[in-house]
């Protein structure tokens, strides 16, 4: 009993060390120099593989007549008995270590993953978190991670480029229209000027020429905001100018049916139910009075 308890005492304060020694590395020291968290999946293995090496230390060094091949049989047979009763959790635990190993992307990227995009806050041992820009957490199985195609808006560069497609007259020479769209781009803050932005045209469409702008930004995250900005400032450019933003027109026509035009076609209708119903055999023994009266009931 005093060498259990021994035992015992010694595994709890390897475990608080470990665990004091989690914080100050990860959480303290590697937070200040890198600026973003460490994975959990990484420090729990970690912290996992160090505390089962000293459990085996502490049993050979307090009980040395145990026998370790035996406890090792047993923990296979459990092993396999657990893994195939844990088959869905193995699976994101082992698709969590291959996206830490292949770092595809990290706590503060934004990313979209399966028709998902927000900034990853957090990487357990079964999935992914995300939070979207509306303050929505996702949190996404790493299993389904490792079979959907990834986009990293952050990496390897945080520069994300961005276009939109705008209409302006056939009056205006398209030459005018790209010095305004350009002069006003260069006027939005966070637009960047390296790279420049650029002006396309891209289309004749039925109401207006199509110009696509492309522009690069520095961050993704006010990528929407920054886009609003840029239209507002074209619009009030393309009013300075001159410059028609057209739009669709359509012309429709009112036609109003007079009582003899409906008169006409209800006897048209009744004409031809009753052309049809002297055609069939079933109605042949009618006369034409009753079949006048049946077409009169008749809808097409």
């Amino acid at each position: 009993l005093p060498r259990v308890l021994r035992a015992a005492f010694l595994f709890f304060l390897t475990a608080t060390g470990l665990g004091l020694a989690d914080w100050a590395l990860f959480e303290s020291f590697a937070h200040r120099r890198r600026g973003r968290p460490i994975p959990v999946v990484v420090r729990d293995i970690g912290r996992w593989l160090m505390l089962m090496s000293a459990c085996f230390l502490i049993i050979r060094h307090l009980f040395p007549t145990v026998n370790l091949n035996v406890l090792a049989v047993s923990s296979l047979v459990v092993g396999y008995v657990v893994a195939n009763a844990t088959q869905d959790t193995l699976g994101n635990l082992v698709a969590g270590l291959a996206l830490n190993t292949e770092r595809p992307f990290q706590i503060g990227d934004w990313v979209t993953i399966g028709g998902h995009t927000g900034r990853v806050v957090d990487m357990t041992w079964r999935a992914t978190r995300l939070c979207t820009k509306n303050a929505d957490y996702i949190v996404i199985p790493n299993s389904s991670i490792s079979r959907e195609p990834i986009a990293n808006y952050s990496r390897p560069s945080p520069v994300h480029a961005q276009s939109f497609i705008i209409g302006a007259s056939y009056e205006t020479p398209p030459k005018q229209v790209r010095e305004v769209l350009m002069k006003t781009l260069r006027e939005v803050p966070a637009i960047l000027t390296d790279p420049a932005p650029r002006v396309y045209l891209t289309g004749y469409g039925d109401f207006a020429i199509q110009y696509t702008v492309k522009y690069f930004v520095a961050d993704y995250e006010p990528i929407q905001q920054i886009e609003s900005d840029a239209m507002d400032l074209i619009w009030y450019a393309f009013r300075r100018e001159g410059i028609g933003i057209p739009f669709p027109i359509r012309d429709v026509r009112l036609r109003t049916i007079t009582p003899d035009e409906e008169a006409r076609t209800e006897q048209a209708r009744r004409e031809e139910a009753a052309r049809i119903l002297r055609k069939t055999d079933l109605f042949q023994m009618l006369s034409e009075e009753d079949i006048g009266r049946l077409a009169e009931h008749l809808r097409p």
